[in-house]
């Protein structure tokens, strides 16, 4: 049901169903987490529209009556739901109801005890686009944690967070490790997968990209929710990052393949995806006792 227009091919093949049953009988309440963006619905229409969750909701709400909050995996690069009718309206339908009726077919759940710890992470994250950095100055973008720090191609960084919760446990008491970032991140840069040396914008392997967030975690399937907390931007992998020389962060640039490179454009800069993997290190260093 995804697409990715973005190579690599890549993105989580996970739908994730969090219960909450309460013990009276009442109503149940799912948090699903799905690596998809949710614009079915697609540029060309002029509506305002919940998109495909909201059929989602409604159709569990219909069949099961449970309450469900829908969350967004990482699904930068560019993961959306693939056309399943010509008209949008109804593809966008059909998306949700048909997933709808997958997080109603999950029958592997495990029941997890009520222990839930967290560590939360501020950090910084330096601020290279200047389009963005304008909208701030003229007060079309909200953010009041803007910080000249030095580092970077301008000297200006923001603060922002992340957070690690384990539900049920540690890893070793079988819990469930989850990751929330602030952020719209590409699937690669949490699964791996990246693009070769010859594949790439840049002409550089997978060795110019930080350490895959799973394998930081040393936990396939970590659970990774996005736009927690702050709006970041896009997250690239270095290795395939450019701008458009004449115009940058304003029109994206193409690569040698013809490739536009629109995510940049909505990016903090090209050490955002470094910065994250750092942190999570650090997070994690902590999590394990090291």
């Amino acid at each position: 049901m995804l697409r990715d227009s973005r190579p690599p091919q890549v993105w989580s093949k996970t739908f994730t169903r969090l219960r909450f049953a309460p013990s009276d009988g009442s109503a149940e309440t799912w948090l699903l987490n799905l690596g998809c963006h949710s614009e079915a619905m697609l540029g060309k229409n002029s509506l305002v529209s919940a998109d495909f969750p909201c059929y989602l909701r409604r159709r569990v709400a219909k069949v099961n009556g449970a309450e469900v909050i829908f969350f967004i995996g990482c699904e930068g690069g560019l993961i959306r739901p693939k056309e399943l009718d010509k008209d949008n309206i109804v593809s966008t339908v059909m998306c949700g109801e048909l997933l709808a009726d997958a997080a109603m077919a999950i029958t592997n759940d495990r029941k997890l005890p009520p222990l839930l710890n967290f560590l939360r992470q501020p950090y910084y994250s330096e601020a290279e686009n200047v389009m963005l950095l304008v909208a701030v100055k003229a007060g079309i973008i909200k953010n009041k944690k803007k910080f000249a720090t030095g580092k970077g191609e301008i000297g200006y960084a923001i603060q922002t967070e992340m957070t690690y919760m384990n539900l049920g446990g540690d890893l070793e008491q079988g819990g469930l490790e989850m990751l929330f970032l602030p952020c719209e991140l590409f699937p690669e840069l949490a699964y791996g997968g990246y693009l070769t040396a010859e594949e790439s914008a840049t002409g550089l392997g997978p060795e110019a990209n930080p350490i895959p967030l799973c394998e930081i975690a040393q936990n396939p399937d970590l659970l990774v929710f996005n736009l927690c907390n702050d709006m970041t931007g896009y997250v690239v992998p270095p290795n395939d990052w450019i701008l458009n020389e004449k115009t940058p962060y304003i029109d994206g640039g193409k690569d040698k393949t013809g490739r536009n490179h629109y995510e940049e454009t909505n990016s903090l800069g090209p050490r955002t995806a470094e910065i994250i993997a750092e942190t999570f290190k650090g997070m994690m260093e902590t999590v394990r006792g090291a």
